[in-house]
């Protein structure tokens, strides 16, 4: 769950963008009643069945401090975006003490969890994954800049660095994620390939490469290879 940053889908549906803090919280708060099985509204309708479980399992989205202790106190898990670069600093060094006050506001008895998304581009060399992404990141590009996020003029290559994208041979993309600063306090790590619009066949590839090279690097294995060892 997250407010999202795009006025446009809030205008969509005659929102106030300036509101959207407030109309997450309203909105994840009637959610979790009714996983939990609580009466709503003026007849005390509930869910059926109830799922009280699944409102232990919610993710939130925090893209500041303040945001990540809201999503501590709520006992959820935090998702951060795969770029946060607003103020010219690099994503990760912008996401670290939002990281950090999220673990310091935690007070549920379940444990803490930090999910990190990341844009991870894999081919031959960096100007290969450049090339490949130039459509995808180039129609990404200009809402950016009318935002005031991004300057304009800048080349390709300096765009995805500064939207941290990890991007070129497999071992170059390992090398980049592991000097990411929020790495070492994630619990999950969602890769992926959005907003580069690689063909199905180059996607399939690339998810491979991040099976088989990237994230065993990391120390992940597959749930089946944990259960036959365990055997």
């Amino acid at each position: 769950v997250g407010s999202g940053l795009d006025p446009l889908e809030y205008e969509v549906f005659g929102l106030d963008f300036a509101l959207r803090h407030t109309i997450t919280t309203a909105a994840v708060n009637q959610l979790l009643r009714a996983l939990r099985g609580e009466p709503l509204g003026a007849h005390g309708q509930v869910l059926e069945p109830p799922a009280p479980l699944l409102a232990g399992r919610l993710w939130q989205a925090a893209m500041s401090e303040s945001g990540a202790q809201y999503v501590a106190r709520q006992g959820a898990g935090l998702i951060l975006a795969r770029t946060a670069s607003e103020n010219g600093r690099r994503t990760d060094e912008n996401q670290l003490p939002v990281a950090q006050a999220y673990l310091a506001a935690w007070q549920a008895s379940a444990p803490p969890r930090i999910a990190v998304s990341r844009t991870v581009v894999t081919a031959k060399d960096k100007r290969t994954a450049l090339a490949s992404m130039e459509v995808g990141v180039a129609r990404f590009l200009p809402q950016m800049i009318e935002r005031g996020v991004l300057p304009a003029g800048l080349s390709l290559d300096d765009y995805c660095r500064q939207l941290h994208f990890a991007y070129g041979h497999p071992d170059e993309v390992i090398e980049f994620l592991a000097g990411d600063r929020v790495l070492p306090y994630a619990t999950d790590l969602i890769l992926q390939v959005n907003p580069a619009t690689p063909p199905l066949e180059e996607a399939l590839r690339i998810l491979e490469e991040i099976t088989v090279q990237i994230a065993p690097a990391f120390g992940w294995r597959p749930a089946l290879s944990s259960l036959q060892e365990s055997l």
